[in-house]
């Protein structure tokens, strides 16, 4: 009886070793496909880009279907004057058995994805957008993200640079619950007519932490430029007002 239970205690164990290594390389493999998809994304113009670059992507990284809710198409269907691609960074089930199974808290699976829109209005690229959203190692809810469009909303809470950049705070509420499961993510958007500096400020990402053991800490680790100009305009006034969990970097040297 206990050399059976022996057995059955090997197995279990065996398995659960595979199944954290087989876990583990779909989370690298999906770190360098988001790193990838980054980089051809970047090179998009919006106004200037013709579908066709979308469509490559699109057909290079596989799409899932868009939900026309919104009055956007799904590109796929090939309908080029006004339409959308959506591309998801992780499988759907590598994506789900994260979220809720528990040994996804084990450091280097915790949950992350990444999502990446192309919109396309009369054959050419209206705009784009990466975000990615992760837990961090203390059970935080982070978002990033970037996007190019033709419009900037005012938005209540937001750091705005300049005519053609700012960056935004969102919250993030993951579940009908709320708090703790409230987040915070920020999002650069910047129009056409950008700087180039301002421009790879906005999109640029470090996404290395996301596949690492330790897990990405906060925000700034992911997206620091953004974070950067968003703390100086607006983030640490939050930080003197509400407290230190809007500063979104835990950093010391940083928030100087």
């Amino acid at each position: 009886m206990l050399r059976l239970f022996a057995i059955f205690l090997l197995l279990i164990v065996g398995l659960t070793a595979l199944g954290t290594l087989s876990f583990r390389r779909q989370l690298s493999s999906a770190g360098d496909r988001a790193v990838s998809l980054l980089t051809e994304l970047r090179a998009l113009r919006v106004g200037e880009s013709s579908y066709q670059e979308a469509k490559r992507i699109a057909d290079k990284y596989g799409t899932v279907k868009v939900d026309s809710e919104w009055g956007s198409f799904d590109c796929t269907d090939g309908y080029f004057e006004h339409c959308q691609y959506q591309i998801v960074v992780e499988k759907p089930l590598v994506s789900r058995i994260l979220m809720r199974f528990p040994y996804s808290k084990w450091p280097g699976l915790r949950y992350w994805n990444g999502t990446a829109d192309i919109f396309i209005k009369d054959g050419k690229v209206s705009g784009y957008w990466f975000s990615v959203l992760f837990k961090t190692p203390d059970g935080q809810w982070r978002g990033v993200g970037a996007e190019e469009t033709t419009l900037l909303d005012g938005r209540a809470m937001e750091a705005r640079v300049s005519d053609s950049y700012r960056i935004a705070r969102n919250d993030l509420i993951m579940t009908s619950s709320g708090y703790p499961n409230k987040g915070y993510e920020l999002t650069a958007s910047v129009l056409p007519q950008a700087t180039e500096v301002e421009r790879q400020r906005a999109w640029h990402f470090q996404l290395g932490c996301l596949t690492q053991a330790r897990g990405c800490v906060e925000i700034c680790d992911v997206q620091p430029d953004a974070w950067r100009d968003f703390y100086l305009g607006r983030g640490r006034f939050d930080v003197a007002r509400s407290g230190d969990r809007y500063a979104f970097c835990r950093d010391a040297a940083l928030l100087k």
